[in-house]
């Protein structure tokens, strides 16, 4: 009799498993799933980004290094220019 009670029994958690199996999607899954071409587009584009957004940050911090000091050139020479003109009208 203990028999038959233990194979029901393992029949029912079976049932039940294979009633709703989970899905689990894991990325090494998802990556798999997505097609070769549109894969190696993305990570083609991923890394084109890489180095362009470097030389934008390079150049960006370049220019407004250059803009910095051409402001500080013309405002010395401004003051330098009004200075003279005081001295010419006093």
């Amino acid at each position: 009799m203990v028999g038959p009670k233990v194979k029901i029994f393992k029949k029912k958690k079976e049932a039940k498993l294979k009633g709703t199996p989970k899905k689990v999607i894991s990325l090494s899954n998802f990556l798999r799933n997505i097609k070769i071409s549109t894969r190696l587009m993305v990570s083609l584009l991923l890394l084109s980004l890489i180095p362009v957004t470097i030389i934008g940050l390079v150049a960006y911090n370049k220019s407004s290094d250059a803009v910095e000091n051409k402001i500080e050139t013309y405002s010395k020479q401004l003051m330098q220019e009004i200075g003279a003109v005081i001295d010419l009208t006093i």
